[in-house]
């Protein structure tokens, strides 16, 4: 994949006139590794203790990372499981865990967890709205969109028998904060290599790494990077232009595989909910006018 070090002082100019740092809202939340939101089966554990969201400055359509904090002994591999899942509710309820749907208010987000059957009476638990935060051996977080109509979290240990788990030295809990969100908006141009993608990962707090990542383009080709602090959505040469051409970042060079990343640092100073729009486009013949188009892709401040 083809680097390019995405100019800084363009960011930096076009944004040196906002003003209002925000530092980034960060919670511990202990966690009682045998509370669960699950149906259980001759398992007398307690319920999970719904976390409110509205005090912590989590609302809808905020992005908030939840990563483990310290660990816990689910019985076979000692103190070292960090396994977790999450459903957030637009109530605090929670039922019997004789049921299997326990949290009647639930909303579907992030990446769901299937849940295995319980460990005594092979009953079903697995729910369509929760979401895997992280992995025994794999996924170590997660970033997640919250989505509309929520002002609860309710948290579990990722297990299918809870009354041998223990924190014995009381460290187990998840670290909530809020990130940027980045949104894919569509409206890409198709080339000679399908319609090219590009993706963004970083946490968007000031001073925080960035890399914006682009597929599916020309091969050996060379891109031109549109960024704008408002969405257009104006025809342009066959496609879309989503972005407002407020700066214009041209000559990127693309591989053999018609990729580059570009790595970057989210400038500090902006304040909560800027947005800056982006889109790649692409010196590609098999375009309708010589050029594709990437999808266009939003960057907003936590």
């Amino acid at each position: 994949m083809s680097t390019s070090r995405l100019p800084q002082a363009l960011l930096l100019a076009a944004t040196a006139a906002l003003l209002g740092a925000r530092a980034s809202a960060q919670t511990v939340i202990p966690l009682n590794p045998k509370a669960t939101f699950l149906h259980t089966s001759s398992d007398p554990v307690p319920s999970s203790t719904p976390v409110s969201l509205a005090p912590l400055g989590i609302t809808a359509g905020k992005c908030v990372r939840i990563r483990p904090v310290g660990d816990f002994d689910f019985g076979p591999a000692g103190d070292t499981g960090i396994g977790c899942i999450g459903v957030f509710s637009a109530s605090p309820t929670i039922l019997a865990a004789s049921l299997l749907h326990r949290v009647p208010d639930a909303i579907d987000a992030g990446t769901d967890y299937v849940s295995v059957s319980t460990f005594f009476g092979n009953q079903p638990t697995d729910i369509a709205e929760d979401f895997t935060i992280a992995l025994d051996g794999g996924q170590p977080e997660t970033t997640v969109e919250v989505p509309a109509g929520a002002a609860w979290l309710f948290l579990s240990t990722a297990d299918h028998y809870f009354s041998d788990n223990i924190d014995p030295d009381a460290d187990w809990g998840v670290d909530l904060t809020l990130v940027g969100c980045w949104k894919d908006l569509g409206l890409g141009l198709a080339g000679v290599n399908g319609t090219p993608v590009l993706s963004g990962a970083g946490t968007l707090l000031g001073g925080d790494p960035l890399t914006l990542a682009l597929g599916n383009g020309k091969p050996f080709s060379s891109a031109a990077l549109v960024l704008g602090f408002s969405q257009l959505n104006a025809p342009f040469k066959g496609g879309t232009l989503v972005p407002a051409a407020d700066l214009l970042i041209p000559g990127l060079p693309l591989d053999a595989a018609g990729a580059l990343a570009l790595p970057a640092t989210w400038p500090a100073g902006l304040p909560s909910d800027f947005t800056l729009y982006l889109q790649a486009w692409i010196t590609d013949a098999a375009g309708p006018h010589g050029f594709s188009a990437s999808n266009g892709l939003s960057a907003t401040t936590p």
